[in-house]
């Protein structure tokens, strides 16, 4: 049984072929984009960054 704290740790205990792991939904999350391509990750982190900034209401 392990838990984690980071994406790193999910895979770190994989390869010890741990059965059970406690991953928060935060981190299960980040772990299914790992097999996105740089491009996609990137567009979606665009996405993001676009999302946050309109709901900030913030004007320059």
């Amino acid at each position: 049984m392990a838990s984690t704290r980071e994406a790193y740790n999910y895979l770190k205990n994989k390869n010890f072929d741990c059965h059970i792991i406690t991953i928060p939904l935060k981190i299960i999350e980040k772990i299914e984009k790992f097999e996105k391509s740089n491009r996609n990750l990137t567009i979606d982190t665009v996405k993001g960054f676009l999302s946050d900034s309109r709901k900030s209401k913030f004007k320059i």
